[in-house]
C-alpha cells in the first residue's frame, strides 16, 4: 500500500520569468493578473490520493536570490522558469541557473528548466536553452518549453502538465532519497539509530563509544542533552510533552544541523534538552522509557540517541 507523502518543490527564476503566472494557472486563477513577488508564496497541490505537493516561489529580484539556497535542503526537486523571449536578459538568467546548479544540495535534485513565454514570436527552442544553460551535462535537469499564462483552463498549454508531472514523478519515486536530511557535517549524532533494544551489556559499551567520540567542542554542544537524561527517566507519562529543561531562547539556526530556520524548515524546541532545533531533527517520537514506548513527544536526533544508547539507570 502505497505511502502518503508530501513533495516540497522551489520555484525560482530571474524576476519577470513568469513564476507566479505558472502558479495562477495551476490554480485556475485565470483571470488574476500577476505581480512581481515580494518574497515568497506557497501554493499547495494534491497530485494522487496520497501524494501533496507544496510548491514554494521566491521572489526573483537580485536583492532576494541570496536566501534561495536556504531552502536548497529543504526541497525535493526545482522549477527554474525562464523567460525564453527575453533575449536582453537570457544571459543574466542562464548566469543564476549555473550558480545555483553549482550548489552541492542540488547536485541531485530532479530540475525542471522552463522556457516560458512560448507563445511570443522568437523565443528561444528547447535546443537553444539546452546550450545557453550548459545543460548537457547535467543528468539530474530536464527542459521544457510552455507558455504558463492562460486566460482559460481551454487555453492552457497542453505541454504544462507533462512537463510538471514529469518532474512530481520522479520526486516522488526517489522519495525516501530525498527526503533524507541534509546536515552540515556526517557522523555518528546524525546517524541511523541501533536497531531493536540493546542489552544493558552493549548499551554501556555502545555509550562508551558514543562519548568517546565527541571532541571537547562537541561535549560541550552535547552536554545538554547528557544532563537532559539524568531527568527523561524519571518523567511521569502524563508529562511527557512538557520541558524538562527551560527552553533557550530562539536562535536563527538550528542547534543540530546548523541551517537557517525558513518559512519551510520550522523552529521547534526539544522537550527534552531545550535546544532549538528544526523539523528533520526534532520530529516527534515515541517517548522510549526502559525499553518501553509512549506518547509521540518532540525531542532531537541526539537525544534520541542517547537514549539508545544509553544504559538504564
Amino acid at each position: 500500500m502505497a505511502q502518503p507523502c508530501t513533495l516540497t518543490v522551489l520555484l525560482v527564476g530571474i524576476d519577470g520569468a513568469g513564476k507566479t503566472s505558472l502558479l495562477n494557472t495551476l490554480q485556475g486563477r485565470f483571470a488574476k493578473e500577476p505581480r512581481p513577488s515580494q518574497g515568497f508564496e506557497q501554493v499547495q497541490m494534491q497530485l494522487d490520493e496520497h501524494t501533496k505537493v507544496n510548491m514554494y516561489d521566491l521572489a526573483g529580484n537580485a536583492k532576494m536570490r541570496d536566501i534561495w539556497v536556504n531552502y536548497y535542503g529543504d526541497v525535493h526537486g526545482v522549477i527554474f522558469m525562464v523567460d525564453a523571449a527575453d533575449a536582453a536578459r537570457m544571459g543574466e538568467s542562464a548566469k543564476t541557473f549555473k550558480q545555483i546548479m553549482s550548489h552541492k544540495l542540488l547536485s541531485n535534485k530532479p530540475v525542471l528548466l522552463v522556457g516560458n513565454k512560448q507563445d511570443v514570436d522568437g523565443a528561444a527552442t528547447s535546443e537553444a536553452l539546452r546550450s545557453t544553460f550548459g545543460v548537457g551535462a547535467l543528468q539530474n535537469v530536464v527542459v521544457s518549453c510552455f507558455s504558463a499564462k492562460a486566460k482559460s483552463e481551454a487555453e492552457v498549454d497542453e505541454r504544462l502538465e507533462p512537463a510538471l508531472e514529469c518532474l512530481l514523478g520522479v520526486c516522488k519515486d526517489r522519495y525516501d532519497e530525498l527526503q533524507q536530511p541534509v546536515t552540515v557535517s556526517e557522523g555518528l549524532l546524525h546517524g541511523d539509530l541501533c536497531e531493536g533494544e540493546p542489552t544493558t551489556r552493549d548499551r554501556n559499551a555502545l555509550f562508551r563509544e558514543f562519548r568517546g567520540r565527541f571532541n571537547a567542542v562537541e561535549r560541550a554542544h552535547m552536554q545538554p542533552v547528557l544532563d537532559a537524561y539524568q531527568k527523561v527517566c524519571t518523567l511521569t507519562a502524563g508529562k511527557r510533552d512538557t520541558p524538562v529543561v527551560p527552553w533557550e531562547a530562539d536562535k536563527p539556526v538550528c542547534s543540530e544541523c546548523e541551517r537557517l530556520f525558513t518559512q519551510i524548515r520550522r523552529r521547534h524546541h526539544c522537550r527534552l534538552c531545550g535546544r532549538n532545533c528544526c523539523d528533520d531533527c526534532a520530529p516527534s517520537r515515541p517517548f522510549r522509557q526502559g525499553g518501553t514506548g509512549g506518547e509521540p513527544v518532540t525531542q532531537c536526533r541526539a537525544l534520541t540517541l542517547t537514549l539508545t544508547l544509553t544504559p538504564n539507570p
